[in-house]
């Protein structure tokens, strides 16, 4: 993702990919989901349209999870 702003970052990234898993370090589930679309590429998805996001590596990681629930309805990454 580029530098510009959460919003028009994660709106132009869902623009983008097929599929987008948001994730954090640490997080079971976030790992488990990771694993699943990793499966998937080369089967049902080309690598170039799978993005894997780790929310605590951007630059302000609290308005990545707040737009993402805002997106979502889930506080969950």
């Amino acid at each position: 993702m580029t530098t510009g702003g959460i919003k028009d970052n994660v709106d132009s990234a869902i623009r983008t990919y097929r599929l987008l898993v948001f994730s954090r370090a640490g997080c079971p589930v976030c790992l488990g989901a990771r694993n699943i679309a990793r499966k998937y590429i080369g089967q049902v998805l080309k690598a170039n349209e799978v993005c894997f996001v780790d929310v605590d590596a951007v630059g302000d990681p609290r308005a990545m999870r707040n737009y993402l629930k805002l997106l979502t309805g889930n506080s969950v990454v």
